[in-house]
């Protein structure tokens, strides 16, 4: 279950370091939000907000951001209320009926972040997001009284 604070943005912003997201991002992704919109999201880099997130169906419960801590503690005592040996049986069988990562599919992307982050072209877009990050961080320390 994925839980937000409204406002928040996120995305897999790889394809603009010449990369491919790991960790089984190209593999659940697709499954959760329909090959046509997790492809646009994976070959555009672009920033998605948890509202269009939550409209897909990704995010199960939008909070605000003020009050983010409190309602997530609230939503985690709920289910602590409920069994936890249920829980723990209940959670791979949903995991199987929506197909659960294939470890030969996951091998095969490990793979190919591998070769993308080794290649001359990722490691020359990694040192430029890498200085870019330093730069902005600069300013943000300068910019503070």
């Amino acid at each position: 279950m994925i839980v937000a604070a409204q406002g928040a943005k996120t995305g897999l912003p790889e394809i603009l370091l010449n990369l491919i997201p790991g960790g089984g991002g190209t593999q659940r992704l697709p499954r959760k939000l329909g090959s046509n919109y997790a492809s646009e999201l994976l070959f555009t880099g672009r920033v998605a907000t948890v509202e269009e997130l939550y409209a897909r169906g990704l995010i199960n419960h939008l909070f605000a951001q003020e009050t983010f801590i409190a309602d997530c503690l609230t939503f985690a005592a709920g289910l602590a209320r409920n069994s936890s040996a249920a829980i723990q049986v209940l959670k791979p069988l949903v995991q199987l009926a929506n197909g659960a990562a294939n470890p030969a599919h996951q091998a095969l992307e490990n793979e190919a972040l591998a070769r993308f982050y080794q290649s001359e072209a990722g490691q020359q877009k990694i040192q430029e997001f890498l200085h870019k990050s330093e730069a902005r961080a600069k300013e943000k320390a300068a910019s503070k009284p």
